[in-house]
């Protein structure tokens, strides 16, 4: 399954994986392994106050509610690396998710 998708990550150590089909989620090329591209935090920020974008909380459940930033959704890596279709469809539609972990 190739994810439609551009994930775009703000200091978390997620990977591009070959999907299904044998291509990457993100580029349709072959290319596993390699990093998720990087948003700096004002450029994060400007896209989900444009509505562009939504914060994704990869962390655990306890570490999200202790802390996390405003209006962000949780969705633990665990889970989107045991069940990416599912995760998939936990994210808003028409809008880039950005992946944090810290």
């Amino acid at each position: 399954m190739a994810f439609t998708a551009a994930w775009t990550t703000a200091g978390c150590a997620i990977q591009l994986r070959k999907g299904e089909n044998g291509t990457d989620a993100q580029t349709g090329g072959s290319g596993a392994g390699r990093e998720a591209p990087r948003i700096d935090v004002e450029a994060a920020q400007a896209a989900v106050l444009a509505g562009r974008a939504v914060l994704v909380d990869v962390r655990s459940p306890e570490s999200f509610r202790s802390q996390r930033a405003a209006g962000a959704l949780l969705l633990p890596l665990e889970e989107i690396e045991k069940a990416p279709a599912a995760a998939l469809f936990r994210l808003p539609a028409g809008k880039q998710p950005i992946f944090y972990c810290t």
